[in-house]
């Protein structure tokens, strides 16, 4: 899903952030996006990650089938059949040894309505 030259990018826009930064990533799947992001970050800097995970699949999958776009949909469903639990990721992003992130158990509107940090 994310290339080498994608994940290099956001290392590179990550780390031209100041000091103390707050980054929110909105889907990070099993973690690949959200490893080149915290590479990229300073320090005293944090990630939010927002995610669903594994949680309510019938309800993701209710969302796909609103896109009209087949190929998408086709790509979404197959997803949907390896979609990661939350611990496992952050399991993996803990042994890489990223400890400045949250993953946020949730859909991204969900959150966005009652977020309160810069």
């Amino acid at each position: 899903m994310l290339s080498l030259p994608e994940g290099a990018t956001l290392h590179k826009i990550t780390s031209l952030l100041p000091p103390r930064s707050t980054v929110v990533e909105i889907g990070c799947y099993k973690g690949l996006s959200t490893s080149f992001i915290l590479s990229g970050l300073r320090s005293n800097s944090k990630l939010y990650s927002i995610d669903p995970f594994d949680k309510d699949l019938n309800k993701q999958l209710e969302e796909i089938k609103k896109y009209k776009d087949r190929n998408y949909k086709r790509t979404e469903y197959e997803l949907m059949k390896i979609k990661s639990k939350k611990i496992f990721v952050e399991k993996e992003l803990k042994k890489r040894g990223f400890t400045r992130f949250l993953l946020i158990e949730d859909y991204s509107f969900n959150i966005a309505k009652k977020w309160n940090k810069k």
